[in-house]
């Protein structure tokens, strides 16, 4: 069981721009490539430091 920290709740995400989002037919639910994988994990990281 993870204890309740208030910086763990909720972390808003970074903007990932048309660069860093996997291309998709229309009306698919686009998802972070690569790029934008590293950017969220940065994030996560200072968020959670």
């Amino acid at each position: 069981m993870i204890p309740v920290d208030a910086k763990h709740v909720f972390q808003p995400a970074p903007a990932l721009g048309t660069g860093k989002i996997q291309k998709t037919i229309l009306g698919g639910c686009p998802h972070p490539n690569e790029a934008g994988h590293t950017d969220l994990a940065k994030e996560s990281r200072k968020a959670l430091g």
